[in-house]
């Protein structure tokens, strides 16, 4: 059972839905186990917090010393906390959210997380500065649209940004099929 990070090489090929397993109860324990490895996972975070020193911890989002991995998306070191957040998002709000597209309008939904992300803050002021305060977290929309609307004016793949390419990939839009049928 290789591990490179805290999923084995066996959860990201039954995540990806390359391995099948024939029993329900089979099917049930390895989703247990990518659970409760997650939760250590994210319980292992305020360990680090407080004991890591700062030489560690600055190396964590470096590219200086990137290994590249087999089988897994090759993400930038400082790409992992966007996505991160956004796990963190879909795992508080596992149902979904209503999101209200219209520019500038406040994004109710997420503020069970934001309540979150505001503790975090004052946690790190209060251990770091030794500061007290009060922290708001809001959210607004600007400029919301089907991210098909990025490939408007395309010619290419190659004129996309790599933040481009990732909303689209995310969006699950085949972004080569899509400039092909524009043309």
């Amino acid at each position: 059972m290789t591990r490179d990070g805290f999923l084995t090489e066996a959860d990201r090929e039954f995540i990806r839905g390359e391995r099948e397993y024939s029993s329900k109860h089979s099917r049930y324990d390895r989703r247990r186990a990518i659970r409760e490895r997650t939760r250590r996972a994210f319980a292992d975070m305020s360990l680090l917090y407080n004991l890591l020193d700062e030489d560690e911890l600055a190396k964590i989002f470096s590219t200086d010393d990137v290994k590249q991995v087999e089988n897994i998306d090759q993400i930038a070191p400082s790409g992992y906390f966007p996505r991160t957040l956004a796990l963190m998002i879909r795992s508080y709000y596992p149902h979904g959210v209503e999101v209200y597209p219209e520019s500038g309008r406040k994004q109710p939904a997420f503020d069970g997380f934001f309540r979150a992300v505001e503790r975090g803050v004052e946690s790190y002021l209060a251990s770091e500065h030794g500061l007290t305060g009060d922290v708001t977290v809001s959210l607004e929309l600007e400029n919301v649209a089907p991210a098909e609307g990025l490939l408007d004016d395309v010619d290419s793949a190659d004129s996309l940004d790599l933040h481009e390419i990732g909303v689209l990939e995310l969006a699950g839009v085949d972004i080569e099929e899509q400039i092909e049928t524009e043309d």
